[in-house]
Formats: structure tokens, C-alpha cells, sequence
């Protein structure tokens, strides 16, 4: 795989989590090897390389898991309570970084390894409120997920988990990648936060170019790719890395809300995946503390024909 080539300037910075360790300041990324006319049309709501699992439609007439029916009643079943949560609990704030923010190398994990990684924070960055605290920010093509964020008594970021990739079009998915180490990442299935993320652009504009991130509470132990891990306890539920599809034949009712409608040709031509497990059926969304959502889109999903989806074949 191709690496990225830096520039860098070190310095030590006191404080940090495990003590004072080297800070590189990324001066000059060198991208020789990346696709230029590629890199110049990249979409903030599109990251990724565009082979990517996420970036990539379902082919037609796929292969259907032979789980299917059973999975769809757990679909079915949650789907009363379905929802977009791009709410300030569980919605995913997105922050993008500025020359001016403070560096950091951070532990990568409390549980996994004590891997370093090298980052700036904003310094308004906040997490969502909910169980899970996560928190995205975007530099220089680098994107860095944070699972249960806080900050120290001197204000420095910290984390249960950390994980790092290059978000770029350069960049070959939105799994952790092994070069990185196991590093922990910031969900069960080990997918970027950013791999997934609904958001309000894309609802804007009635488009939406890439699978969807969701969550169900009842979720197999096992686990499937693009998926690299789970949390699942529930034998017989659906493993962390499957790919739902909705029924592409379905036609979409002309007074459906037009977000949901977004969602349901996002859904027929994209489908999502299952990256955590979580208390509803529900797609990840943007928090609207960095993301400014068109009035009324959020909430209720229940709408959404759940008997009419299906599981594609992993």
C-alpha cells in the first residue's frame, strides 16, 4: 500500500497523556502518488477512496444472505423506533482543524495498545453527550475518531479509544487500517465514524453518494467484512460489517418527508452497514453542533418499509 510521505518538525509538549512525548507538526504533505483530478473533486460528505465498500452501489441482482427473512424481523421488529440520529446525544460531531489549533500525541487507547498518535484538536471541540462520547476531527486529509473524549483538569484531549487514518480519496477504506495498529478504533466494528455519516449538505441537496452507518440493538457475536470486530452478544442477530439493502423496486410515495425519501434511494442504491451495536435501530447522522440541519430533518425513521429490506450475501 502507499504511504504517505510527510514533512515534519518536531518539538515536546508536557502534559500529554503518558507523559511528554515528540509532537510532529505536519508542515507539507507530499502527495505525489495520488489521483490529483480525483483529490480535486473530493466531497466532504464523500470520503474515501471511491472503491471503497461504502462509496461503491450495490450491484444488481446480488446475492442475498441466506439469513435474510430472520434478519428482517429483527429489522422489522426495531423499526417502529427507527431513527436518524443526528441529534446532540448521538448525533457525530465533525470538526475540521485550522493551522491555529493546539498539537497533540495522544495514546491511542486505555484498553488496546499504548500506540501514539499525532493530531490537533480543536479547542472548542466538543464530544456528543451520549454513552459513547465520540468525536471526529479532520486535518489535512487525516481523520481522527475518538471514543468517550474528555479533556484533562489543563484541557488536554483524552480518550478511552483513539483511531487515525487518512479520509483522502488517496486513501484505500474506511477501516482501521493494520500499518496504524490495533489502535482499539472508536466503534465495535472498527469502521471510521466519518465511513457512513449522513449529513446535512447531503440532505440539502436530495443526494446521498455512499452506503449509511446504522445500529441495532440485537447484534451477533461474529462479525463480517468490512467489519473487523464486535460487540454483538446476541446469537442469531445481525453481525457487525452486514449490508442491508432496501428492496430497489419499492416506489418511494410522493408525500413521503423529502429527507426520508434521501434516505430510502441512498438505501436502494447503497444500502448501510452495521458498525455498533446501540438501544435503536438507527442511522448515523451529523451532530448540529457542527452541522447545520435543514428545519425538521431528524427523529422518526418508522416510515421507512422495513419488511421490504434485505440482507446482502457477506
Amino acid at each position: 500500500m502507499a504511504k504517505l510521505a510527510l514533512t515534519v518538525a518536531s518539538t515536546m509538549l508536557p502534559g500529554l497523556i503518558g507523559g511528554s512525548r515528540p509532537y510532529f507538526q505536519v508542515v507539507a504533505p507530499v502527495l505525489s502518488w495520488v489521483n490529483q483530478a480525483e483529490l480535486t473533486t473530493l466531497s466532504s460528505d464523500r470520503p474515501f477512496a471511491s472503491t471503497d465498500v461504502f462509496n461503491t452501489p450495490i450491484a444488481d441482482n446480488p446475492a442475498i444472505d441466506p439469513d435474510t427473512a430472520h434478519w428482517v424481523t429483527l429489522l422489522e421488529r426495531d423499526g417502529a423506533g427507527a431513527n436518524l440520529a443526528n441529534n446532540l446525544q448521538w448525533g457525530i460531531p465533525v470538526y475540521q482543524t485550522t493551522a491555529s489549533d493546539p498539537g497533540y500525541a495522544l495514546a491511542g487507547s486505555v484498553y488496546y495498545t499504548s500506540q501514539y498518535f499525532l493530531m490537533r484538536v480543536p479547542g472548542t471541540a466538543v464530544a456528543n453527550t451520549g454513552a459513547d462520547q465520540h468525536l471526529v476531527v479532520l486535518d489535512n486529509g487525516v481523520e481522527t475518531d475518538f471514543w468517550g473524549f474528555s479533556r484533562s483538569s489543563n484541557g488536554t484531549p483524552q480518550a478511552w479509544s483513539i483511531w487515525q487514518s487518512f479520509c483522502g480519496p488517496f486513501s484505500s477504506a474506511g477501516q482501521c487500517p493494520t500499518q496504524f495498529g490495533n489502535a482499539g478504533a472508536a466503534d465495535a466494528a472498527r469502521i471510521a465514524l466519518l465511513a457512513g455519516l449522513v449529513r446535512p449538505s447531503e440532505i440539502a441537496a436530495g443526494n446521498i453518494q455512499h452506503a449509511l452507518a446504522f445500529t441495532i440493538p440485537q447484534t451477533a457475536p461474529g462479525f463480517r467484512a468490512p467489519a473487523q470486530g464486535s460487540d454483538g452478544r446476541t446469537p442469531g442477530g445481525i453481525p457487525e460489517g452486514a449490508r442491508i439493502q432496501l428492496d430497489p423496486t419499492y416506489q418511494i410515495p410522493a408525500n413521503m418527508p423529502p429527507w426520508i425519501a434521501t434516505i430510502c434511494r441512498a438505501l436502494q442504491r447503497y444500502g448501510a452497514i452495521l458498525t455498533d451495536s446501540g438501544g435503536t435501530l438507527a442511522f448515523y447522522g451529523e451532530s448540529p453542533v457542527t452541522g447545520s440541519w435543514p428545519a425538521g430533518v431528524g427523529g422518526s425513521l418508522a416510515g421507512i418499509p422495513w419488511s421490504r429490506m434485505r440482507v446482502i450475501a457477506g
